[in-house]
């Protein structure tokens, strides 16, 4: 494995590109769902959003794949949180895909429209980024509703790019399961 500070000399895409998503089980017998741009578009195009590129790579690369759970620290938080799967934009399973949760979630009003599905727990909670701000969330079903009967997002990091990186430096770090 490669470290940042090894002597040598990668530039951030490089860096990012070599360890972004080695969380990843590469040889994943999940059966898995190419994913092109077209459809990435269609999907942005039904919600009103844009992807991160960290994401749209994701899914063009390792949509559908099996991944380590990770555990990684919640800034300013006192626990780790562990991300069991990235949901798959398109998936073998009729329900189980971003756009079918995310429908879900619409008719069902408990979620904002602005947060998007894109991870689960090891507990079977969901991870969201919110589309407008591009910050990461989690909410835990537990934690009830507020005064509106909308779930309550805990605040998890800035950004795709961060959960990554974080995600990543857990695998270095064996923080797995």
């Amino acid at each position: 494995m490669l470290y940042k500070n090894d002597k040598i000399k990668l530039n951030n895409d490089k860096w990012k590109e070599l360890v972004m998503f080695n969380f990843v089980i590469k040889n994943s017998e999940r059966k898995c769902i190419p994913v092109t741009e077209d459809d990435i578009k269609r999907i942005e195009g039904k919600f009103g959003i844009v992807f991160p590129d960290s994401l749209r790579k994701y899914y063009i690369e390792y949509n559908g794949k099996y991944i380590h759970t990770i555990y990684f620290p919640v800034e300013g938080e006192n626990y780790n949180v562990g991300v069991d799967d990235i949901i798959p934009l398109i998936g073998s399973a009729p329900n189980y895909n971003v756009e079918s949760i995310k429908d879900d979630e619409l008719n069902c009003g408990w979620v904002s429209k602005n947060l998007i599905p894109f991870a689960i727990t090891e507990g079977g909670d969901e991870f969201y980024w919110d589309a407008n701000e591009g910050k990461v969330y989690v909410i835990f079903a537990d934690d009830g509703e507020d005064e509106n009967g909308m779930l309550i997002p805990r605040y998890i990091c800035s950004s795709i790019d961060e959960m990554f990186r974080l995600m990543s430096e857990a695998y270095d770090k064996k923080m797995y399961g």
